[in-house]
């Protein structure tokens, strides 16, 4: 009887023993699976965040490159259009845009109205308000920051699409769009600067242009009034002294013909004296009523 009980008893012990053993594998069991599952779990939501970041990536790179394609297009036609001389709506021919010279900045000056000099201090001369003048620079040197700006974007490679696969892609994508985006920044920077100072210059050339034939054509005018008005004096010269000819001619012609007049008197009156020497041809005899003349022959008369 107390051997029996002796061996219930150890066999109670051994059974509860074996049965919390069991009951520590299963939990260990469970935890084990759990942590696999869990494992398991978070590489699969590790590789779908790393496809989603490539994805994102992939489109920021093709928006990248794109809007670097753009700048290079829009660099590539501005720095063409500034090397044209021909101004818009056929205003001439200008000057060379990259000879176009830098100007420093001038600050404003307050207008100064003039002193009179006292005792003392010397007078002040007067100066009129003048607007600052912004600094500006040549031609040459926006030409070269638009280079500059596009050979750098032009250094620049975009990732093939698809081509993410972990993250250290995502990574260098990311940079590289970074990278294009600031790169692209700076060029239409530069574009902007150098299309608005062409423009400015095409209509300072403009306007050069337009003084410089207008002054032609003053010039002109009053070239064409001086020589008018010296062919006009010549004129008057030329109708002067003819006129002064013309006169001496009349006057000398005048006094010819009163000597002649005077000759023929004192040869008539000879004649009429008595009968001409040498003559005596008979004339017509002609009475006046005052006596008798006879014709000579020769224009005079004899009296009877």
């Amino acid at each position: 009887m107390e051997n029996n009980t002796s061996i219930s008893t150890k066999t109670h012990i051994f059974l509860t023993h074996n049965i919390k053993l069991i009951a520590v594998f299963a939990v260990g069991t469970l935890v084990l699976g759990g942590g696999i599952t869990a494992a398991a779990f978070g590489v699969t939501s590790y590789n779908a965040e790393t496809t989603s970041l490539c994805a994102s990536a992939a489109k920021a790179s093709t928006r990248a490159a794109a809007r670097a394609q753009t700048s290079l297009a829009v660099s590539d036609a501005a720095v063409l259009a500034v090397a044209v001389l021909e101004l818009p709506a056929g205003a001439g021919t200008s000057t060379e845009y990259a000879a176009r010279a830098a100007v420093d900045a001038v600050p404003a000056v307050d207008e100064v109205l003039a002193v009179d000099a006292i005792e003392g201090v010397d007078a002040v001369a007067g100066i009129s308000a003048l607007e600052a003048v912004p600094a500006r620079a040549s031609g040459a040197e926006l030409i070269g920051d638009v280079s500059a700006a596009t050979a750098v974007l032009e250094k620049i490679t975009f990732t093939a699409v698809p081509g993410c696969a972990d993250r250290d892609q995502v990574a260098s994508i990311t940079a590289t769009n970074s990278a294009a985006t600031i790169a692209t920044t700076t060029l239409n920077a530069s574009l902007t600067v150098l299309t608005s100072d062409f423009a400015v210059f095409q209509t300072d050339e403009t306007a050069r242009i337009a003084a410089e034939i207008e002054a032609a054509r003053v010039a002109a005018e009053i070239e064409a009034a001086r020589l008018a008005a010296e062919a006009a004096a010549q004129e008057a010269s030329r109708v002067a002294a003819n006129q002064a000819s013309a006169k001496k001619a009349t006057n000398s012609g005048s006094s010819s013909d009163d000597s002649t007049l005077g000759g023929s008197g004192s040869s008539s009156s000879g004649s009429s004296s008595g009968r001409p020497s040498g003559g005596g041809g008979v004339g017509t005899g002609i009475s006046d009523g005052t006596g008798c003349r006879i014709d000579n022959g020769v224009g005079g008369f004899y009296s009877c």
